[in-house]
């Protein structure tokens, strides 16, 4: 049975460190100073919306989260997170995850979800071990995102979960963990 997040020891945290360190060490050995990893489903298609072939249906929440009204915005960021699971969380974990969602301010959530977002020039010029995780079952991002993504990064692997949504760290933690692990003693290895 697990243990609330707030109480269990994940063990996420220790391989994500070590990425962490080893992506501050590439930086500092040379990597693009301007180096900002990331990309988003909410990618302008140059008619200031998202692509709808890389968003997935689950954003249709967002609008309603930047709500100011806090019943709507409550509403919208619950079937946002209930959303984000193919393989739902314990009733404590939710309560936990909606917490932590509804302390974005709706302004904010304003602001990140009409951004248009193209780091496709970036993260073709990166030159560090890169794994891209996703969800089969995704519904925020779709996997041609991911598929996208993996083949703009010189040399990057896509690793997807069958049966998971938006958070393979912790639908499938166990194989999240051991790959994540896998992944960066790999790169520590020919890097």
């Amino acid at each position: 049975m697990r243990q609330p997040i707030g109480t269990r020891r994940c063990p996420t945290f220790t391989p994500l460190a070590h990425v962490l360190a080893s992506l501050q060490k590439k930086q500092r050995e040379g990597c693009d100073d301007e180096l900002r990893l990331g990309w988003s489903p909410h990618q302008d298609d140059g008619r200031g919306q998202a692509d709808p072939a890389l968003a997935g249906d689950n954003l249709k929440n967002l609008p309603l989260m930047a709500s100011e009204d806090l019943a709507t915005n409550i509403a919208a960021t619950r079937a946002f997170v209930h959303g984000c699971f193919s393989k739902q969380p314990t009733a404590d974990d939710f309560e936990t995850m909606l917490s932590f969602n509804m302390m974005v301010p709706p302004k904010v959530r304003a602001g990140l979800s009409g951004r248009p977002l193209d780091a496709t020039e970036i993260m073709s010029k990166l030159k560090l071990p890169v794994l891209v995780t996703h969800g089969a079952e995704d519904r925020n991002a779709k996997l041609g995102a991911a598929k996208y993504t993996t083949s703009v990064i010189p040399g990057a692997r896509l690793s997807i979960y069958e049966g998971t949504g938006h958070a393979p760290f912790y639908e499938d933690v166990t194989r999240f963990n051991t790959e994540l692990a896998a992944f960066v003693r790999e790169a520590n290895k020919t890097n």
